[in-house]
């Protein structure tokens, strides 16, 4: 596999304070050449012509103890492989709102519809052979999805105790996610456009400062919902868990301790489940200086995380796990060379990076 990729990106962001709201405007453009050729079981010389632009305006403002933030903004993107190209135009509104009552409550509700192109690895219109059962092949018709977010929260913050609970809900429409088909012999693993999938994320955290800023503990458990709906399959997952941390503090010397329980994810036909950790720390800071000792991992020797395909032509599962896991320290020393004349930056609003190489992946 050889190839060489160009981009260029540019974006203008334009911005003005008016009493205590804002005005801004954006602009972005990303173009992109592509060409790989790959050689071997199977020849091809894939060209591609891509570009993302989108354009916003957005509005914030204060209202007592109410504000909120209205916006939109359009989406395009572009593609040219051999003699196929594709446009596609998508809606961006944006609505934010917040109100709180009293000194201690506050409620908060964000709703937009986004959108994402497809991987261009994806798009190649090329084969590889994973092995001599499968091939992985590109479909060069996927289409930009549409991506729609609800996101509510409810806290409550006093001087002894916080509590938090937060819930998103999101949907995308017609995802590009796996496929799995059988042709002459040979299982073909693609991406095309599915129905749909949903995802719900919700927590409660609950944080205690029984002696002051001296002694933080808090406790967060989570539900995550997923129903991933292909135009073959239909696949559903239910994750529970909690994450729990406590700092103590006194003067410049500080100990910490984190816990989090497994974390899982679906998405088309793969369901992942990452590693259950734990860690403490413990560190001595000054105002220009610190320095921190760091322990994973040190009240269990067992290490487990797995990848599971729940296709039902080809499924598998992959698994890695250890019941000898060696602890792990770590030492971090920091300090401060900050001197001179300071400036008020701007928040950089859309990152400018292209981190996709676009060359398909010979595993399942």
């Amino acid at each position: 596999m050889d190839g060489d990729k160009y981009s260029a990106i540019a974006e203008a962001i334009y911005e003005q304070n008016i009493k205590d709201s804002r005005l801004s405007f954006g602009l972005r453009h990303q173009q992109t050449y592509t060409r790989n050729q790959y050689t071997g079981t199977y020849t091809s010389d894939v060209k591609m012509n891509t570009s993302e632009s989108y354009a916003f305006g957005e509005w914030f403002s204060k209202l007592g103890r109410f504000n909120y933030t209205v916006g939109l903004g359009v989406m395009r993107t572009y593609l040219r492989q051999a003699y196929a190209k594709q446009e596609k135009y998508i809606m961006r509104p944006t609505v934010q709102i917040g109100y709180r009552f009293g000194d201690h409550v506050n409620l908060r509700y964000k709703g937009y519809i986004g959108g994402y192109a497809p991987s261009l690895s994806d798009l190649s219109d090329v084969e590889q052979q994973i092995d001599i059962y499968q091939i992985r092949r590109g479909n060069p018709n996927l289409h930009t999805v549409t991506f729609y977010s609800n996101e509510l929260s409810l806290s409550v913050d006093t001087k002894y105790i916080s509590a938090e609970w937060f819930t998103r809900y999101s949907y995308d429409d017609k995802p590009f996610m796996e496929e799995t088909t059988y042709e002459n012999g040979m299982y073909i693993r693609t991406y095309d456009n599915q129905k749909g999938f949903h995802r719900l994320n919700s927590q409660i955290s609950l944080r205690v400062r029984p002696y002051k800023e001296y002694v933080s503990i808090q406790v967060t458990p989570f539900v995550n919902r997923y129903i991933s709906m292909g135009n073959s399959y239909t696949h559903t997952h239910t994750n529970w868990g909690v994450r729990g941390n406590m700092m103590a503090m006194y003067k410049n010397w500080y100990i910490g301790a984190n816990v989090e329980t497994s974390f899982h994810n679906l998405w088309g036909e793969t369901l992942t489940r990452d590693e259950a950790s734990h860690s403490v720390v413990v560190g001595y800071n000054k105002e220009r200086w610190g320095v921190e000792l760091q322990l994973s991992n040190i009240f269990s020797s067992r290490y487990e995380m797995s990848t599971e395909n729940l296709s039902s032509l080809a499924p598998y599962k992959q698994m890695v796990w250890s019941k000898n896991l060696c602890r792990v320290f770590g030492v971090d020393f920091h300090f401060n060379l900050d001197f001179g004349k300071h400036r008020s930056s701007a928040e950089q609003r859309i990152k400018n990076s292209d981190t996709d190489a676009g060359i398909m992946s010979g595993a399942k």
